[in-house]
This record gives C-alpha cells, sequence and structure tokens, in this order.
C-alpha cells in the first residue's frame, strides 16, 4: 500500500471518528433531563475539602486555558480545511491538513485526561472510590457544554 493511500485511509478513518463523536457530544442524551455544572457536580461527588476545592479551581483554570487554545487551533485548521478541500480539491493538502487536525483533536483529548489524573492525584484515599465512579459519568457530565445549535 504507498503511503499516500495509507494516510487517505488514515484520514478518512480518523475523520468518520471524529464527525461520530461528535455527534455524540452534539445528540447528547435525548432523555431531557438537564445537566448539572460539572463543576459543582463533582465538588459534591467527591467531597472536597477548601484545600482540595482551591486545588482544583487552579486545575480548572490551567485546563481552560489549555481547552481555549487549542479549540482555537481546531477552528483555524478546519477554516483552512474547507476550502483547500472543497475549493480547491487539492488531495494532498486535504490530507496533511485532517492529519493535522487529527493531532490538534488528539492534543485535546490528553489535556482532558491529564486534567482528571490530575484531580485524582488531589483526592485523599477515602475519595479514591468516589473517583472512580465519578470517571464512568465523566463524557455524560460534559455533553451539556456543548452549544445544540443546529443549521
Amino acid at each position: 500500500m504507498s503511503k499516500i493511500k495509507f494516510l487517505t485511509l488514515l484520514s478518512v478513518v480518523l475523520a468518520i471518528i471524529n464527525l461520530a463523536l461528535i455527534g455524540f457530544f452534539l445528540l447528547g442524551p435525548a432523555d431531557g433531563k438537564k445537566k448539572p455544572e460539572p463543576k459543582k457536580y463533582i465538588l459534591k461527588q467527591l467531597n472536597l475539602d477548601k484545600e482540595q476545592v482551591a486545588q482544583y479551581d487552579v486545575l480548572i483554570e490551567a485546563h481552560q486555558k489549555e481547552r481555549i487554545v487549542l479549540n482555537k487551533k481546531i477552528m483555524e485548521l478546519r477554516n483552512q480545511l474547507y476550502p483547500i478541500a472543497l475549493k480547491d480539491g487539492d488531495v494532498s493538502k486535504k490530507d496533511q491538513m485532517l492529519v493535522q487536525l487529527d493531532v490538534v483533536h488528539q492534543d485535546l483529548e490528553r489535556l482532558h485526561l491529564a486534567h482528571f489524573e490530575a484531580l485524582k492525584k488531589i483526592c485523599r484515599a477515602d475519595q479514591i472510590q468516589q473517583f472512580e465512579a465519578l470517571v464512568d459519568e465523566l463524557t455524560r457530565l460534559f455533553v451539556g457544554k456543548r452549544h445544540k445549535n443546529k443549521h
């Protein structure tokens, strides 16, 4: 398999995965229940003390700053991708842009994981079980933060 075919196939697969994830987050659960604010919910579930809350606030601030930078990069890449893919029709440039976009999406997921790994580190031993129970809810917890605008 040639390098171009491999990169094209990889880009298509990653684009499909990204679209599926975006669809999942935009559509969210259809149960109609209002989602709690993530920070309040996490504080309640973990029962963090004042010192831990202060540490968590620092984590949130740093996470949001980095997340904003990555989200801006994603939008910049998208703004470059669509004209290249839909107007120019340059397949090699399109594939390069998709690979770059996939890398930034992966960086964003790594950022989210690192954020929660850091949260786990500030938990006391008696809070770890509550944290592990919270892990199963993380995806659903942040779905409500997405805007549900329809075209």
